[in-house]
């Protein structure tokens, strides 16, 4: 596996993870991301608010996603999170990263 891009707004925090893990794309937007580098998976490692907007992202443009536990604050969310990958023929998968 290879990490073709990354997407983090804060400048200083981007380079730094681009440094620490030998990323070559940095990007402001995640979805400029996406139709830049065009990746296979797209992981979500953000806060539970943010999975629903970043999921349809990544649907819209065909990529499956990953995303950090919870996958959203709420169960109405995270039942159309589901629906909403199903209908975009993605795979979604939900994980713990310690």
């Amino acid at each position: 596996m290879r990490i073709v891009g990354l997407a983090e707004p804060d400048r200083d925090r981007r380079e730094a993870a681009q440094a620490r893990f030998g990323i070559d794309s940095g990007f402001t937007d995640v979805g400029a991301m996406l139709e830049a580098t065009k990746p296979d998976l797209l992981d979500i490692a953000t806060p539970p608010a943010t999975h629903f907007d970043l999921v349809r992202i990544a649907a819209d443009l065909g990529v499956h996603c990953i995303s950090q536990k919870p996958l959203a604050p709420t169960l109405q969310e995270a039942v159309a999170l589901v629906e909403l990958a199903e209908r975009a023929g993605i795979r979604l998968a939900v994980h713990e990263n310690f």
